[in-house]
């Protein structure tokens, strides 16, 4: 089952249990996978779908430092509900110490020494690893193997 189905059936199973939050937040999904859609005339891949989720969690943790500042409790549960149904679209998460070895089979393989190879690195390993890991995670783990020299 294609990405796109399952959030359908995510969304009809939520009317009918009469979810209004998971069913909201699916239905902001939904409206901004059309959207992206209609703007580039194309029907969305697995991967593009994963990419505006990634988009969309990242807006909230944003929202969710300032709220913090705020003290906000309510909606600090709220964004933290949405963030987490949002994740169960997305392939499973990687731990950082798997990524780690990842980075450095990468950093041999590209011989890469120095923080000028950061866009080499990061250029290999996105593609590999889209979706499948926080990219500043990424990012992180490889700017410390790059200066661990």
């Amino acid at each position: 089952m294609s990405l796109k189905a399952k959030i359908q059936d995510d969304m009809k199973t939520f009317m009918k249990q009469k979810d209004s939050a998971s069913l909201t937040v699916v239905r902001m999904l939904w409206s901004a996978l059309r959207k992206e859609e209609i703007d580039s005339r194309v029907d969305l891949s697995d991967e593009g779908i994963q990419s505006i989720i990634l988009k969309m969690i990242k807006q909230r943790e944003e929202t969710l430092t300032f709220l913090r500042q705020d003290n906000r409790v309510d909606q600090i549960q709220i964004n933290e509900t949405e963030i987490r149904l949002l994740k169960g679209y997305l392939p499973e998460q990687m731990e950082e110490a798997e990524v780690r070895v990842l980075v450095e089979e990468a950093k041999v393989k590209l011989a890469a020494s120095t923080a000028k190879d950061t866009g080499k690195m990061m250029g290999a390993l996105i593609p590999q690893l889209k979706g499948k890991c926080d990219p500043s995670m990424l990012a992180r783990l490889v700017k410390e193997a790059l200066n661990a020299n």
